[in-house]
């Protein structure tokens, strides 16, 4: 009786041990809260290396964009899309990688990261279209019939 419960605790506390380990993971989450865990890699914020892929216009915002990592057909891409300081967040931020119209991608929401910096993920479709861009599309308070506007910049491969 009396090795039961030290033998209880001990499991109990290798049980939850890697857990605490900092080691890398590998699992699916958002990023809503603004925050990045270490995820192992060489830039130590799991997405890979970043690419900035330039400056575009939706609205009367100047948007920059970077992508994370490759682009790979049927797989995803992180991106940062960082809005002009001193000006509110759109209400809404989607994002897609194919052609203007959409078709055959699937639009990815972005999160607020920081104050001036959204963050996604973004479905790279399979097969890519030979012309595709990376799509934003933004709503703002202010957009008349609360409309969308849309831009794109190339792609990094």
């Amino acid at each position: 009786m009396k090795l039961r419960f030290p033998l209880l605790t001990l499991l109990t506390v290798f049980a939850f041990a890697p857990a605490c380990t900092g080691e890398a993971h590998d699992h699916d989450h958002g990023h809503a809260d603004g925050g990045h865990d270490d995820h192992g890699d060489e830039d130590g914020d799991g997405h890979g290396t970043p690419h900035a892929l330039g400056t575009l216009t939706v609205g009367d915002a100047k948007v920059e964009i970077t992508q994370f990592g490759e682009i790979t057909a049927g797989g995803e891409v992180a991106v940062d899309a960082m809005f002009p300081a001193g000006k509110p967040l759109p209400m809404a931020t989607r994002a897609w990688i194919g052609i203007e119209t959409g078709a055959g991608s699937r639009k990815g929401k972005l999160e607020k990261a920081l104050d001036t910096k959204m963050h996604g993920h973004v479905e790279v479709p399979d097969p890519l279209p030979k012309d595709s861009r990376f799509w934003l599309e933004i709503e703002l308070e202010d957009t008349a019939g609360g409309g969308t506007v849309h831009g794109s910049v190339a792609l990094h491969r």
